[in-house]
């Protein structure tokens, strides 16, 4: 705290966003008027600040790989990739876009169809391959971890082949026994492990959120 009195400008600023996490968390947890009023006004303008800063972080890249192109750097064939494909999903979300039905002109929502198509053919078969890379890299880092006669790894790599089997397959092809032992797998297993990461990822935000609100991490803060 020494260290911060010395420096009143990030004492203050530390100051204001404390008291600005408390008055939005009063406002959402407790239902105060005037905290959600005031509340509603300090979200309204984080709104906008981060529209400002989605716009210059948008700037920053296209210049970044404008000049890229017209360098002719090596890569610069991403570069155009990246832009086109940045391109097409601001103009179809925002201008036009072009769907079965015909021509929408100013979407009002991302939900509106030509956004939506444009994510479930691209976005959604890109997002399903990565998860799909991931498993199996996963599942090939047990393997190497197996060989050193890991006993974790050992488990890992049954239960991952069990799910991968279970999941390709009908569970009902698989027989009453064996369907049962996944299903109970799952209820008894899968489910809880489940809710505990969500409980501790659900802790940890909160304890993350009240450092944030005393003082005690200050990443906002030029270090």
């Amino acid at each position: 705290m020494e260290s911060l009195t010395r420096h009143p400008a990030r004492l203050l600023l530390i100051v204001l966003v404390g008291v600005i996490g408390v008055v939005v968390a009063l406002g959402a947890a407790a239902g105060a008027p005037a905290a959600l009023a005031i509340g509603d006004v300090l979200l309204r303008w984080a709104g906008i600040v981060s529209a400002v800063a989605l716009l210059v972080g948008l700037a920053a890249i296209g210049t970044y790989h404008l000049q890229r192109i017209t360098a002719r750097d090596a890569g610069w064939v991403q570069s155009v990739i990246i832009l086109t494909s940045m391109a097409a999903v601001i103009i179809t979300g925002t201008l036009v876009g072009f769907s079965p039905t015909g021509v929408v002109i100013m979407p009002a929502d991302l939900s509106e169809r030509p956004f939506r198509d444009l994510f479930r053919v691209i976005y959604q078969p890109l997002a399903a391959s990565f998860l799909a890379l991931l498993a199996f890299f996963a599942m090939s880092a047990a393997v190497r971890a197996s060989r050193r006669g890991n006993p974790e790894a050992i488990v890992i790599i049954a239960v991952g082949a069990l799910l991968l089997i279970s999941s390709a397959a009908p569970i009902e092809a698989l027989g009453a026994p064996l369907a049962g032992a996944i299903t109970a797998l799952d209820e008894g297993i899968v489910v809880p492990a489940a809710r505990g990461v969500l409980i501790s990822a659900a802790i940890g935000a909160l304890v993350t959120g009240v450092r944030l609100l005393v003082g005690l991490d200050r990443p906002y803060l030029d270090r």
